[in-house]
């Protein structure tokens, strides 16, 4: 079981929900009011958690390799240090009406659907999801930069980001694998003369390009295109996707504060009117999965789907209603709790305090912290029938501890927390 110390928000990663989790740019709001007859059974869905994902953090003896563990703690602390502050308080009145009635919108077409009025919230029906490429515990799908239609321009596999808002790819001597974005290839691609500078990322340029996800196009798409990684590093390493993958396809939230301001695929195709709402749903499984833009696949879950408003304008923080720990019932938190998927790092993050709560101590200094890895260990002798996860508008979703116990390890103490 992997967590690491430092941050504030659970990331779970790499597991196969039900229902599956949908993303909507537009629900930023307070909770509309609760079906109360909906309320009164609450349900409960068991995870299963991804082998590939153990299997990546171990050498080929089947030991821990702490080197990568370290790598993906260390990632996740840089992105998160990247990321803007919450920017929520700075919305006007009128602004927090508005998701409010995009978020009952949204619960509305779902009850729409259960009673066979809708079957789609995308204008394209007939739209087939862009087939998931896995790698371990990443996904990527195919993406063309160029007339698609004229067989002009070239094809790149990227890494799918729901946390960045930004696409990357690379310029010629920035990967070890993949393939280098080459924009005299494509006869739309326009160069916006205007630099790009991360001291972590590295150096580039903002282009724009006709971009195919799928069944969709979109014209004039922006993103970057970095020709001077950070660090003297591969593009890979710097934005720590598999060398399998060209670059990064952004589909996290731009945040009203920066500037300039640049939609991502799905926003653009909502600007367009391709689609009805900004809106999309990621299936990820072993050997690959589906992005469905402007549309859910209603057969990938059971049930009802479960609308969660965001906490802030930044990322896709949704509060939930507490933890599940071992066979006890599920523990409101004194302070409100986010929780955050990401297709970005296979690591489960919690804050300390749930930390303390999980392993029954009552200051940092007695958690079972290892400062090789920045993990947490958890012995898992007697956790056969015990299960942690959390609780989102009354829906618990939960996997027994044992299933994290890491392939190869001798011992079960040796699992990882």
């Amino acid at each position: 079981m992997l967590f690491a110390s430092t941050l504030t928000a659970l990331v779970l990663l790499s597991a196969h929900l039900a229902p599956v989790a949908a993303r909507d740019h537009h629900h930023d709001s307070h909770p509309a009011a609760h079906d109360e007859a909906a309320r009164a059974k609450p349900r409960s869905f068991e995870i299963k958690v991804n082998v590939p994902l153990k299997r990546d953090f171990l050498n080929a003896d089947g030991t821990i390799n702490e080197a990568r563990v370290k790598r993906a703690v260390d990632h996740q602390r840089q992105r998160h240090r990247r990321r803007p502050a919450n920017s929520l308080e700075t919305l006007t009145d009128v602004e927090r009406k508005i998701q409010a009635d995009l978020f009952k919108r949204a619960q509305e077409l779902e009850q729409d659907y259960n009673a066979n009025k809708a079957k789609s919230v995308s204008k394209n029906a007939g739209a087939s999801p862009a087939p998931l490429i896995a790698d371990g515990y990443q996904w990527g799908t195919d993406v063309h930069f160029g007339d698609r239609t004229k067989s002009k321009g070239q094809r790149l596999t990227l890494f799918l980001d729901t946390l960045d808002y930004s696409t990357f790819v690379a310029k010629i001597g920035c990967l070890t694998g993949g393939t280098p974005y080459n924009p005299s290839k494509s006869p739309t691609t326009a160069d916006r003369k205007t630099s790009y500078s991360d001291k972590e990322i590295g150096q580039g340029y903002r282009y724009e390009d006709t971009l195919s996800i799928g069944d969709f196009t979109i014209p004039k798409q922006g993103f970057i295109a970095i020709d001077k990684p950070g660090g003297n590093q591969s593009l890979e390493d710097v934005l720590f996707y598999r060398s399998t993958f060209s670059g990064v396809l952004g589909l996290g939230r731009n945040p009203p504060s920066i500037h300039p301001r640049v939609l991502n695929p799905v926003e653009n195709l909502h600007k367009s009117g391709a689609i009805h709402q900004s809106l999309y749903a990621v299936k990820i499984t072993d050997e690959g999965g589906a992005l469905h833009i402007g549309s859910i696949d209603h057969n990938s879950y059971v049930g009802n789907m479960v609308w969660a408003p965001l906490l802030d304008t930044n990322d896709w923080h949704i509060p939930i209603d507490g933890w599940l720990f071992g066979s006890s019932s599920v523990l409101k938190p004194k302070t409100q709790s986010a929780l955050v998927f990401s297709t970005t790092n296979g690591l489960i993050s919690i804050p300390r305090s749930t930390a303390r709560a999980l392993f029954q101590v009552k200051t940092d200094e007695e958690l079972p912290f290892d400062r090789a890895t920045s993990l947490y260990y958890h012995p898992c002798d007697n956790l056969r029938n015990e299960y942690w996860g959390f609780s989102v508008r009354d829906q618990v979703f939960k996997f027994p501890l044992s299933s994290l116990k890491l392939a190869g390890e001798p011992s079960c103490a040796r699992a990882k927390s």
